[in-house]
């Protein structure tokens, strides 16, 4: 469960730098592929410090082994991120996070589906809320002056 904890909130923390990185500034926006050479350095810099705790020598041989595997791994890691980043700069963070959330909902249903698990009125209940809350704030975020918002100037000249 900890490392449930901090996997999302390191998640989350990277959609919102990335969506900081990503927005507009005075010199205009940075191009996906700077920002995700921005991004690896960190990376490996936190990743180093992990991988050296949890060292072990059979890491090596399982490395000359499984080589061609790891390399297609490299791969696929290198073009998530460049994906994950184009979509941020398209969607912004909120929208990834939305994206992100109906893809686990996505993955859910259809291992259920498939290997014919049910699913607990919890975990259905926390794909609803997550998927209404994401776009809750959204709507409030695109429409902040609709009729009934807190703060809403129409309202308050009104009175």
């Amino acid at each position: 469960l900890l490392t449930q904890i901090v996997a999302g909130f390191f998640g989350s923390l990277q959609m919102v730098l990335t969506n900081v990185m990503l927005a507009r500034s005075g010199r205009g926006k940075i191009d996906p592929m700077t920002m995700v050479l921005c991004v690896a350095p960190s990376m490996l810099a936190l990743l180093i410090p992990a991988s050296a705790i949890m060292w072990d020598h059979v890491i090596i041989e399982r490395l000359h082994a499984l080589w061609h595997c790891i390399a297609c791994n490299v791969v696929v890691a290198f073009m998530l991120q460049v994906i994950t980043a184009v979509t941020i700069r398209n969607l912004s963070a909120t929208g990834m996070a939305l994206v992100c959330v109906v893809k686990d909902l996505g993955i859910v249903f259809a291992a259920s589906r498939i290997l014919g698990e049910q699913l607990s009125r919890l975990q259905i209940l926390g794909f609803v809320g997550s998927v209404l809350g994401i776009g809750l704030y959204s709507a409030m975020k695109l429409f902040p002056a609709a009729p009934g918002n807190v703060g809403d100037p129409n309202k308050e000249r009104s009175k």
